[in-house]
């Protein structure tokens, strides 16, 4: 939690200050596309209780919606208004975000083990 508390806070602070800076681009809309996954995936952590419950104190959950609301902004207007993300990853590389964010939050998981069909 110690990470979420301190960590998260200047991280979001940087996307933001880094997300005023972009210009979009083919190139810039594939990373804030991936930044927008990344902080998805963080807030339905918060909104799970991942990694525990109460990890994630009320003003960093504020924070955490605004900096994905002006992602969604930057995504929709170089989108001509849609926030669709054109770019959708494979599912193995979506898996790797998945990854990047429990590694992120200290959340301890095992990577998916191959099974044989049923």
């Amino acid at each position: 939690a110690g990470i979420i508390k301190h960590l998260m806070p200047l991280l979001l602070a940087h996307l933001d200050k880094a997300l005023a800076a972009v210009r979009m681009n083919r190139n810039s809309r594939r990373e804030v596309g991936t930044m927008h996954r990344r902080i998805m995936l963080m807030g339905l952590c918060a909104a799970l209780d991942v990694p525990r419950s109460h990890s994630w104190p009320l003003p960093l959950m504020h924070s955490l919606g605004s900096t994905l609301a002006r992602l969604e902004e930057k995504l929709g207007s170089a989108a001509g208004g849609s926030a669709k993300d054109a770019y959708e990853p494979t599912p193995s590389s979506f898996h790797l975000e998945v990854v990047a964010v429990l590694r992120l939050l200290s959340v301890e998981h095992s990577l998916e083990q191959p099974r044989k069909p049923f």
